[in-house]
């Protein structure tokens, strides 16, 4: 039943098997962690005498007023587990019970608002099977990281200072600059700095454009050819990364007058400037 648990699981998100799913090595992992928790007599009987423990001490303590400060005290040098963990753990043990077996087939199907699409098949095939086995690094006692809190870097990620204004970033070469088209990015209604990437993405990804907005500015990329962009942002206040939709620059001639584009990009701090941001990694940006 662990096994079959396992499996089902492990269908559901397996990041092979949901791409669009920026958690799913996480999950994934943490799911391989409870599997071998379970599938290993020690780490079992290990996990068994943790939550007796925790019985235990939950059954002895008796509420007092003069034991509320020290109890906080004592929650916090306890060795927590990741909270998910033990979420998956749950998850992991009811599926075993309600689940004898699987095949390897598994369905997806979108929720949108259009009329119900016909659901789409995908095998899980033997070398995908195995991956799922994959060992982990993994220790399910320990306690979670301290998130480290961010702080604006003092100079650019190549040694130069950032601007006093919106522009360019001194030492980066500017690609893509034969052409008659402009792309604004109008960050007037943030209360935050930004540094900025203009991404090519065809014949290949690469920033042709290094460029830093501080809040309530903004500021235009000039001269930029046609081809398919999108624009990356780093928030200069948390250090968050965020990617925009990929959007064409065109350019044609008609009638011997050169038509091109001026497109505006408003960067707003709720959800609900004139184009979509997706949220990047380190890597991505």
């Amino acid at each position: 039943m662990i096994k079959a648990a396992y499996r089902a699981l492990s269908q559901k998100y397996h990041p092979d098997l949901n791409p669009e799913n920026s958690d799913a090595h996480r999950i994934m992992r943490i799911i391989n962690a409870s599997y071998e928790v379970l599938s290993d007599p020690d780490k079992k009987k290990r996990y068994d005498e943790f939550l007796a423990q925790l019985e235990r001490e939950q059954a002895s303590a008796k509420p007092h007023p003069t034991q509320q400060a020290t109890s906080k005290k004592q929650r916090e040098k306890r060795p927590l587990a990741p909270s998910f963990f033990w979420v998956a753990l749950g998850i992991f043990i009811l599926t075993a019970t309600i689940v004898p077996q699987l095949n390897h087939t598994i369905q997806h199907s979108k929720s949108t608002s259009s009329p119900p699409q016909a659901l789409t098949k995908q095998t899980v095939t033997p070398e995908a099977s195995q991956v799922l086995l994959e060992p982990v690094d993994f220790d399910p006692f320990a306690r979670e990281p301290a998130k480290v809190k961010w702080t604006k870097p003092a100079y650019a990620p190549n040694g130069k200072p950032w601007p006093q204004r919106a522009g360019y970033i001194s030492g980066y070469k500017q690609l893509h600059s034969n052409g008659h088209s402009s792309v604004t990015i109008d960050n007037s209604r943030c209360d935050t700095d930004v540094f900025g990437k203009l991404y090519s993405l065809s014949p290949q990804k690469k920033p042709v454009r290094f460029f830093y907005i501080p809040a309530h500015s903004m500021f235009t990329l000039l001269n930029v050819r046609k081809g398919d962009y999108d624009l990356r942002f780093e928030d200069m206040r948390d250090g968050s990364k965020t990617r925009s939709d990929p959007f064409q620059v065109t350019e044609r001639k008609e009638q011997g007058v050169t038509l091109f584009d001026e497109i505006t990009i408003t960067l707003y701090k709720v959800r609900d400037g004139n184009m979509h941001m997706h949220a990047i990694s380190e890597d991505e940006f």
